[in-house]
């Protein structure tokens, strides 16, 4: 399969690796899209102590689920899906409470799939079906960026919603980039608040 590697800090390319070997309680997905994300360019430049290559690059991830290891639902097969791609420790109050991505120990692990381990930037890939969120119906090119661009602005919408509810509200958005023209859809699909969005260009 061909695969986007990362195999020095600062330096990436396209290679041919054999699909990905699946576990037991994980799937192995076809690639339908994944997104290239700003912090893409972050990993490269990362010092090689923080990202160690090699690795395939891709946090966000839309694909078809096509193989299934012990112990994973038979009903997932065939499924489009997106991938969470944060990782955690599972054990600290944080990541309890369902915020991986917020984890007490995160400085200690790969951040997540992408990000120190073999993410999806790949025709296949192999991930625990615990990761999956079901994208049926989905644009693939869509659904990917809403997993990491369409999570993030959601995220710092939703602390904010209760107070968006009143006649009048007004929500403003500073920088209207990638997820700044994410976040004024959330704002216009969770709230009846004027948005208005400004930036420097």
């Amino acid at each position: 399969m061909r695969a986007y590697r990362m195999t020095a800090t600062g330096t990436a390319r396209l290679v041919e690796l054999p699909p990905p070997p699946i576990g037991p309680d994980q799937v192995r997905l076809q690639v339908l899209a994944a997104g290239v994300c700003h912090s893409d360019l972050h990993v490269l430049d990362a010092p090689a102590a923080m990202w160690e290559p090699p690795f395939t690059l891709g946090h966000e991830i839309c694909g078809t689920v096509t193989d299934l290891g012990a112990g994973t639902d038979p009903g997932l097969l065939g499924r489009q899906v997106v991938v969470h791609a944060p990782y955690g420790c599972g054990r600290c109050r944080r990541c309890a409470s369902g915020a991986t991505n917020d984890c007490d120990r995160r400085r200690e692990l790969p951040a997540g799939l992408g990000l120190g381990v073999d993410g999806g930037m790949a025709d296949e890939i192999a991930v625990d079906a615990a990761r999956l969120v079901d994208a049926d119906g989905l644009d693939p090119a869509e659904a990917a960026a809403l997993t990491d661009a369409g999570l993030t602005s959601y995220r710092a919408v939703a602390g904010s919603v209760d107070l968006l509810g009143d006649p009048g509200a007004v929500a403003v958005v500073i920088g209207v980039g990638g997820l700044g023209h994410l976040a004024v859809g959330v704002l216009r699909a969770l709230t009846g608040a004027r948005v208005v969005a400004v930036d420097t260009r």
